[in-house]
């Protein structure tokens, strides 16, 4: 079901919880579809880099081993 078919049932009186619950979706989600797509990155805070990231020696070493396993099996 596309967002025109949600559009058409609204039209006809369908409540927007009944079309969300065969859906599968929430309410919030018909909302967002409706919201233009945008490329921007509207996140607020600073980009940080995740405490467990690989540095990239560490990336080095293991991508052979990964690699090399997946091969195996």
């Amino acid at each position: 079901m596309t967002l025109a078919h949600v559009d058409e049932a609204l039209e006809k009186g369908v409540r927007l919880e009944a079309i969300c619950e065969r859906l599968g979706v929430a309410p919030r989600t018909i909302q967002r579809w409706r919201k233009p797509a945008t490329s921007e990155d509207r996140r607020c805070g600073p980009y940080t880099r995740p405490a467990n990231q690989l540095s990239e020696v560490e990336r080095r070493r293991i991508l052979p081993l990964c690699q090399g396993s997946c091969r195996l099996g």
